[in-house]
């Protein structure tokens, strides 16, 4: 590990990431900030570094980034997370939530998150027929109300953010700091929240029923044998495979 002998890291951390009047150590006052810090060192630097390198390389092919930060009242957080129902925290926007809204996956959508999966589907289908998702050539997009998505450069850094309105923004690194105050139950030192929401926030994590979660652990526990029946199957086939080409090579040879 990292000797801070200093406190110089620790201090850097804190100041970028916690609210100013954290109290190190609890849990509901640090909670939002380590989410972001989280965010930023597993997905969103990484993303942030490859947008620059990709134009700085290719500058005269036109690049689209975009940060989802729709939230809606379905999640794969509850599917990433369906054997831990009491998570201390909300799971707001979960990694590849966008993927609800573009593909057939299941959900109950009530009109806002149908209006967010036409306005997701219309700007791929966009893209890929024009490569363009907001072209000249149709004003579907216009009619769904999303502004003109313009390329990512170096120098103007634009982006898609992607909440209950489909807007042009600069700078994906101000988005870092997204649940820095965020509201969970019994937490006294914050306030506020700058997410977008459909639901209260400051309600307890959704729960499953034992019923529910006993379906949902036998579900995956059959997911789990199938796979493996199949993996067996598969090595299985292979094998066999192999001995037959060795059995006919050996009486070709002969």
């Amino acid at each position: 590990g990292y000797e801070d002998s200093t406190g110089g890291l620790a201090s850097t951390v804190q100041l970028a990431y916690m609210p100013e009047d954290v109290e190190m150590g609890n849990w509901t006052s640090m909670v939002g900030g380590i989410i972001d810090m989280t965010g930023v060192m597993f997905l969103k630097s990484g993303i942030w570094q490859v947008a620059h390198k990709i134009n700085m390389d290719n500058a005269s092919v036109p690049f689209y980034f975009y940060s989802f930060e729709f939230e809606g009242d379905d999640s794969l957080f509850d599917w990433i997370f369906a054997s831990h129902p009491n998570l201390p925290v909300p799971g707001g926007v979960a990694h590849a939530d966008e993927l609800i809204y573009l593909f057939h996956l299941p959900g109950d959508l009530d009109d806002r998150q149908l209006l967010t999966s036409h306005r997701m589907t219309t700007l791929w289908t966009n893209f890929a027929t024009y490569g363009n998702p907001t072209p000249e050539q149709t004003d579907n997009w216009k009619e769904l109300g999303i502004e003109e998505w313009k390329p990512f450069n170096v120098d103007e850094l634009n982006f898609m953010l992607m909440s209950d309105n489909f807007t042009i923004d600069h700078d994906f690194s101000t988005r870092w700091n997204h649940n820095k105050r965020l509201d969970i139950p019994n937490n006294p030192t914050t306030t506020t929240t700058t997410a977008p929401q459909s639901t209260d926030v400051t309600s307890e994590p959704d729960t499953v029923s034992k019923e529910e979660y006993d379906e949902v652990v036998k579900a995956k526990q059959s997911l789990q044998t199938a796979t493996e029946v199949v993996g067996v199957l598969l090595g299985c086939s292979l094998l066999a495979a192999v001995l037959l080409g060795v059995k006919l090579r050996r009486v070709s040879t002969v």
